[in-house]
């Protein structure tokens, strides 16, 4: 359950692409995430390109695109049954303007277009007392659909001293959509053979290919194959300040806060309204998990052509439990005009019913500038 956050702004940020001058980069990179009380993994490979050109002396146009490819991920019941995976993309286009020699004002749109992702949950089918009749694997299909734009100002101090110093303010919005249905049962019956169908019929026929009672079909029929549609629009504003001192050492602090139209815990197949407790609920069916704020901080130290940067961050989940981050990244200037990047993450996230997962990610990139 990860923050869906995809501004050109963070993209090209990632990439250190904010000053100006032509530029092109590409940074490949993969996370695997593992649950701690279950043998479950989710797995990503990532791809993102980046692309900025000068148009004259005061505007800049950028292009970034990027595409991740979600891998089949197993059940969270370590039934050895896998949901189908899928993918997600993200397009974005902004314009900068130069304002003298010390500000630089950027706008920025990006879209996320309508793509699947199926991934498992736990489904509790209980009766109308709210008693549980059984605990299934169950599959989730998730289209979500987004269009956020944002507007950041950015000061430069003259490179003139040794203490020099960057500062930021960004106001973003965001539109998000989100539809999801419950495509896929499944479950291990009493003689160990797993068994995952894709209706509601398949889960519910006689004779030995299933073991779910009579009551439990009646629940499963409430919301197998329904659709539930979602939306969520946000505002956002952030602020960062960097000192260089000496030229060759970088302090970074900053933060993020969100505000939100609509209640966050109110999204998904788990508070679908027209189901209720006698229908299915899925535990883990939010396709997002909103956060209120973030907060996080930089160091960062030049060797010769190499520059390291050691990152954290932390922010809490709306309805309770966070998440924490840190991060090595480190660049290497090859030319004047060529750049070699690779930085490994490690985060872990305290969920509100004291679970953890932790998850490991790692990112190659490549820049040329001229």
């Amino acid at each position: 359950m990860r923050k869906v956050i995809g501004t050109l702004a963070v993209l090209a940020a990632s990439t250190g692409d904010l000053a100006r001058g032509h530029t092109i980069s590409n940074n490949v990179g993969g996370n695997v995430t593992r649950f701690a009380d279950q043998a479950a993994r989710l797995n990503s490979v990532n791809d993102a390109l980046f692309l900025a050109y000068d148009v004259d002396d005061l505007w800049t146009l950028s292009l970034a695109a990027s595409y991740s490819s979600q891998r089949p991920a197993p059940a969270l019941s370590n039934s050895g049954l896998y949901g189908a995976g899928g993918a997600v993309a993200n397009l974005g286009f902004g314009i900068d303007r130069a304002i003298g020699s010390n500000w630089l004002i950027s706008g920025m749109v990006n879209i996320v277009p309508p793509m699947e992702v199926e991934t498992p949950t736990t489904v509790e089918l209980v009766d109308e007392t709210d008693a549980t009749l059984q605990m299934i694997d169950g599959f989730v299909t998730t289209s979500t659909t987004s269009v956020d734009a944002s507007l950041m100002a950015i000061y430069f101090s003259d490179n003139e001293s040794w203490w020099e110093h960057t500062a930021t303010l960004s106001l973003s919005g965001a539109h998000a959509s989100y539809a999801q249905q419950l495509k896929g049962v499944g479950w291990v019956d009493a003689a160990g053979a797993r068994h995952k169908v894709s209706s509601k019929a398949a889960a519910c026929e006689t004779g030995t290919e299933s073991d779910l009672s009579t009551a439990a079909c009646e629940a499963l029929s409430l919301v197998f194959g329904n659709s539930y549609e979602s939306l969520l629009d946000q505002l956002s504003l952030s602020a960062s300040y960097t000192a260089r001192l000496w030229r060759n050492t970088e302090l970074t602090v900053g933060g993020e806060g969100f505000f939100y139209f609509q209640d966050p815990a109110n999204l998904g197949l788990s508070f679908a309204p027209d189901t209720g407790l006698a229908g299915a609920y899925a535990s883990a069916g939010v396709p997002v998990s909103p956060i209120s704020w973030i907060a996080n901080g930089a160091v960062a130290q030049k060797l010769g052509p190499v520059k390291l940067t050691l990152g954290g961050s932390y922010f809490p989940y709306s309805w309770g439990g966070d998440s924490r981050s840190a991060s090595l990244r480190t660049t290497w200037n090859i030319t004047p005009d060529w750049r070699l990047m690779a930085r490994v993450a490690v985060s872990r996230d305290y969920l509100a019913s004291g679970s953890t997962y932790d998850t490991l990610g790692a990112t190659v990139g490549l820049r040329c500038a001229w």
